[in-house]
């Protein structure tokens, strides 16, 4: 509808505001797969090229330990060069519940037990720089 499109427009134009602003920093979230498609992160390259103001946070982390080797584990933590040098760079596995699963548990100590996991699959694949992923 027409109210919706709108609203969707105005987002935008604020998000792009936002972004033009030299003096703001973005968080850019992505999913952790293949760094060449990032969208977000394709719009916070073209007014941020050298990555001096963004942080980029691969998220869904836990949906590529397959992917990973000993031999590709650092080049994949790095975006495999489609990403500046210069850019922080996270990878983490957000909290979330499974279909089924009670949800009484603390959201503070499923954070902690997906960072030991991630951790623990990264360092299992090759002992990685601990500055490559969030605890």
């Amino acid at each position: 509808d027409d109210g919706a499109r709108k609203l969707a427009d105005d987002i935008e134009k604020l998000n792009e505001r936002y972004m033009q602003d030299s003096r703001n920093v973005m968080i850019c979230v992505e999913e952790a797969g293949d760094s060449s498609t990032y969208a977000i992160l394709g719009k916070c390259k073209k007014v941020d090229p050298a990555g001096r103001r963004t942080i980029l946070v691969r998220n869904k982390l836990d949906k590529y330990y397959q992917d990973l080797t000993p031999a590709n584990v650092d080049t994949w933590l790095d975006g495999d060069g489609n990403l500046p040098k210069a850019l922080p760079k996270f990878c983490m596995t957000l909290p979330f519940w499974r279909e089924g699963e009670d949800k009484s548990a603390q959201i503070q100590q499923m954070r902690k037990s997906l960072g030991e996991q991630d951790q623990q699959k990264l360092q299992q694949e090759k002992k990685c720089s601990k500055s490559h992923y969030n605890q």
